[in-house]
């Protein structure tokens, strides 16, 4: 589902620019918007993911005061502890977010200039 919307934000954006705007704004500003739509789709995604499982872990903090006493150590409770300190994706993910918006950028221009070249060769023709 993640990439399936990251590769539908590109489609967004065209469909956005030939209706609104009738294809006034130009390619390198496109990618330029879809490269920041990309990232804070990651980022967010990720921070939304952090506040899940930091919800999951206050639900077995039965007394309330932020640690877990014997008690509220259950199995599943010490599951959601795993996940929340073996995650090292969330830490990162403004920096991978940026490499991941640049992959799907760099895949948006190729698009572009595919689509282009394939119009330019249909008129000559």
């Amino acid at each position: 589902m993640y990439f399936a919307i990251l590769l539908a934000i590109p489609l967004l954006l065209i469909a956005v620019n030939r209706l609104l705007f009738s294809r006034k704004i130009r390619s390198r500003y496109l990618v330029m918007v879809n490269f920041l739509i990309i990232y804070g789709f990651h980022v967010g995604m990720a921070e939304y993911y952090d506040e899940k499982i930091h919800a999951e872990l206050r639900s077995y903090d039965l007394n309330g005061d932020g640690g877990f006493s014997s008690d509220e150590l259950t199995p599943e409770a010490e599951l959601a502890m795993q996940r929340f300190t073996r995650d090292t994706g969330r830490t990162f993910a403004p920096i991978a977010g940026i490499f991941i918006a640049g992959f799907f950028s760099v895949i948006y221009c190729l698009e572009i200039l595919l689509y282009r070249f394939i119009k330019r060769h249909l008129e000559n023709t």
